[in-house]
């Protein structure tokens, strides 16, 4: 490794809750900047937040993801807004956040980690407004 590299540290965090294992490397959060820090947090009431832009979760045959954002004035801007989820204390039951929506998750109801990878899709603009995203 010469000087101009730089290495970056990635630190694995893990929380094994009965909605699955959240396992966070930090690959996302290292090559996008994340609007929010991710990892694995311990509130004061004893739940457990976790924050993540690595996976996602699907419940119901709905899933909620962490979203990549690009703006749409200044293209060069990439955000990730990360999932966010929030375990209770006893660990049956969570709250679950994308950027649009969020749901209640109980003990029992079934539900699948799934990886996530951040990745550009086009845009199906009905009403086209020029923005440049599509290379239009």
């Amino acid at each position: 490794m010469n000087d101009t590299e730089a290495k970056i540290e990635i630190e694995t965090a893990s929380a094994a809750t009965e909605l699955g294992c959240f396992t966070l490397h930090g690959e996302a959060a290292a090559n996008w900047p994340c609007r929010t820090e991710t990892g694995i947090f311990m509130e004061k009431d004893g739940s457990m937040r976790i924050v993540t832009a690595e996976q996602q979760i699907e419940i119901s045959g709905e899933r909620y993801a962490p979203v990549l954002y690009q703006n749409c004035m200044r293209p060069e801007e990439k955000t990730i807004i990360p999932l966010v989820v929030m375990i209770s204390p006893d660990g049956k039951s969570a709250l679950i956040q994308d950027i649009n929506r969020e749901v209640r998750w109980k003990s029992g109801q079934e539900a699948k980690l799934l990886p996530w990878k951040p990745a550009f899709g086009k845009k199906s603009c009905v009403q086209c407004t020029n923005c440049g995203r599509c290379s239009w």
